[in-house]
């Protein structure tokens, strides 16, 4: 049987040996195609048709099933997806689709056409058809970038725009929230799960969405599902039980979820080490006392991870995380508190006034809080999700350069060497190049974490530089638009408002340059 499928299989290509020929310049049309897509596009296509001529130059049987396995793969992934989308209302880019189908079909296609042999080297196809594969992470995941990108432009940001003019957050249950978590989507802050096997990509893949999000509305990419800043306690702290538990919620797909990080009280902020939230052992419970407040999501989280201390004498090393769940007797007084920007989300703020926690709650258990391990914990935590935040400022900076740039093009005579105008360009090149560092040092910051590398100093220089860069590039988007840059409906405004948090939450500017410094002349942290 073999042998005969091998000689069928041997002769219908033969018949077509030159049949490749044609198909060449379908490649060089999509990969013109893709010019308009980016670098890292046209770049996979080079080396897709790199890989395709050596598979024609040498071809093997074992290489053509291989890439044929694949064609039927991306051929199948591709039209599901839209499928998938185009049922669930979200808007496609045609192009993108028609892009991806092409960078994988069309290749691989022509490689059906060449003649495979018997012998050869089979390792040779095996690695060829692995190296495809590995190729086409970049496409696909640029796929869902495009998919965010749509979100972003059909709902995003008219959600936030509208959240913005009614001065209060879109609700929990609002259709949208369903829409994205079945899709899979939800908070951008890069945190996963530990995958079995391969390296971790999680928060790369997070700053990028983050940035793209938050060009579309910042307030809208903080309320989304997702486990958000309450994910990083729980997957580096908590016991296999706990993760088991407060994770297997966020698998369900069919309804939207949040859970919340709790740190912030009333009189402290940016020193997290003098939290006065405290925490007493009763039996087989903790009761905690104390008030927190500009919590994001808290009022319609699953569950809280609250930070306090079991003694205020100790410092950092009384600090201990619990997780509160909905509905436990002492969460109180839950409130919004009225923000100048990002209205799109919800922070609130809430009392615990005696709140009996159980022992099982405390995230990690009691062993895992030996040798300060408490605020250590607290402070990864920070290290893991500020690249993302870092990065959201970044997307808020574009959205006001683009906004600028297009206002400047319609509005200026840009090419006359007029001293005006001379200097709108000068502030927009401005713009871009600060945008550009600001993204690369969220990207080595992320990339770091990614190893599971120390990031402190790198995620600390990338909050610091994009939070003062976004609000100077907002600041020169309403210079350049001037009267038009500080009315309500032209969008500058609203930026200009929403940008000044990102100063502020995940540690406020100051706090992150004393970080870089201590670290840097290697005082203790």
């Amino acid at each position: 049987m073999t042998g005969r499928l091998r000689a069928l299989l041997a002769r219908r290509a033969s018949r077509a040996r030159w049949g490749y020929v044609p198909a060449l310049p379908a490649l060089v049309f999509f990969t013109a195609l893709g010019l308009d897509e980016g670098i890292p596009t046209v770049l996979y296509l080079a080396t897709l048709g790199a890989v395709c001529l050596l598979q024609l130059v040498r071809p093997t049987l074992l290489g053509w099933a291989l890439l044929f396995v694949l064609f039927v793969l991306s051929t199948v992934s591709t039209l599901y997806t839209a499928a998938f989308y185009s049922s669930h209302g979200v808007p496609i880019d045609r192009r993108q689709y028609v892009l991806l189908l092409a960078s994988g079909g069309v290749p691989s296609a022509t490689l059906l056409l060449a003649r495979p042999r018997t012998q050869g080297n089979e390792r040779g196809a095996v690695l060829l058809a692995l190296t495809l594969a590995a190729l086409m992470i970049a496409p696909l995941f640029k796929a869902r970038l495009d998919q965010v990108r749509g979100l972003g432009r059909e709902h995003l940001r008219p959600l936030g725009i509208e959240a913005d003019r009614r001065r209060e957050p879109v609700p929990p249950d609002h259709r949208f929230f369903t829409l994205a978590w079945r899709m899979g989507i939800g908070q951008p802050l890069g945190v996963e799960e530990r995958p079995a096997s391969g390296p971790r990509t999680g928060a790369r893949r997070g700053v990028v969405l983050a940035e793209e999000m938050s060009y579309w509305d910042r307030g809208m990419s903080v309320a989304m599902p997702g486990l958000g800043l309450g994910g990083p306690p729980l997957l580096g702290m908590g016991t296999p039980e706990q993760k088991e538990r407060f994770l297997a919620p966020f698998r369900d797909r069919e309804r939207p979820h949040w859970a919340a990080f709790a740190m912030t009280e009333p009189g402290t902020g940016s020193d997290v080490a003098a939290i006065q939230t405290t925490a007493v052992r009763a039996g087989d419970a903790w009761v905690l006392n104390g008030a927190k407040t500009f919590i994001s999501n808290s009022m319609r989280a699953d569950w809280i991870v609250v930070w306090a201390t079991v003694d205020r004498s100790a410092g950092r090393a009384g600090h201990r995380a619990f997780v509160v769940e909905r509905g436990t007797p002492g969460l109180e007084d839950m409130r919004y508190e009225h923000k100048m920007g990002l209205i799109a989300y919800e922070s609130s703020s809430f009392t615990l006034r005696d709140c009996r926690v159980p022992a099982a709650n405390l995230l990690g258990g009691d062993r895992h809080y030996a040798e300060r391990a408490g605020f250590k914990d607290a402070m990864k935590s920070f290290n893991a999700t500020r690249p993302a935040i870092a990065a959201m400022a970044v997307g808020i900076a574009r959205a006001a350069y683009d906004a600028a740039r297009d206002f400047a093009r319609a509005h200026y005579a840009l090419d006359r060497a007029i001293p005006r105008y001379q200097r709108v360009r000068e502030k927009l090149a401005r713009m871009a190049r600060k945008i550009e560092a600001g993204r690369l040092l969220c990207w080595r910051a992320a990339y770091l974490a990614d190893l599971e590398q120390p990031n402190e100093i790198e995620a600390s220089m990338a909050k610091a530089f994009a939070a003062g860069m976004a609000q100077e590039t907002t600041g020169l988007a309403v210079e350049i638009l001037g009267d038009a840059g500080v009315t309500a409906d032209a969008y500058v405004e609203k930026l200009y408002r929403d940008v000044k948090a990102m100063d502020i939450v995940e540690g406020t500017g100051q706090i992150q340059r004393i970080v870089i410094a201590r670290r840097l002349v290697g005082l203790p942290r």
